[in-house]
């Protein structure tokens, strides 16, 4: 007795895979800094892009809204930044908040020079970057 077995093949659809959403995120671009002009004359504020991703996960296209002085430090994280090309299409929005913070030291006097500005990134879910400053308020050319 001769027994045939035949394999049948079921094609399997094949899912196409799409970006889990931690790929296509704010939390993805690069740090930004604050400004040097924007230090120099103590402003602070809210700069807000819509990026447009491209092909290579490079952004496309980005607007900012807020203070010009500002803008210069959104644009610079914005172009540094590299998504997956999976994200290619997405239209992120991303806030950049500027806060300057004077650093109070209990009993600190008068020091001239004043402690080291310290300048420092924190990311808030889903979309912003709160930027920050901090720095002592000496006036060192007083007598």
């Amino acid at each position: 007795m001769l027994h045939i077995f035949a394999a049948i093949l079921i094609p399997c659809a094949v899912a196409q895979e799409t970006p889990a959403r931690s790929e296509c995120s704010a939390a993805n671009f690069a740090s930004p800094n604050y400004p040097d002009e924007a230090i120099r004359v103590r402003i602070q504020g809210v700069v807000t892009a819509f990026v447009l991703i491209g092909r290579d996960g490079k952004p496309e296209k980005a607007e900012y809204t807020g203070h010009s002085i500002l803008t210069p430090g959104a644009k610079a994280s914005t172009d540094a930044t590299r998504l997956a090309q999976t994200c290619a299409g997405t239209t992120l929005k991303v806030i950049y908040r500027f806060v300057m913070e004077p650093i109070y030291l209990p009993d600190s006097g008068r020091r001239c020079p004043p402690v080291p500005p310290v300048r420092s990134v924190d990311f808030k879910e889903p979309n912003e970057f709160v930027v920050k400053y901090s720095y002592e308020p000496v006036d060192c050319n007083l007598n």
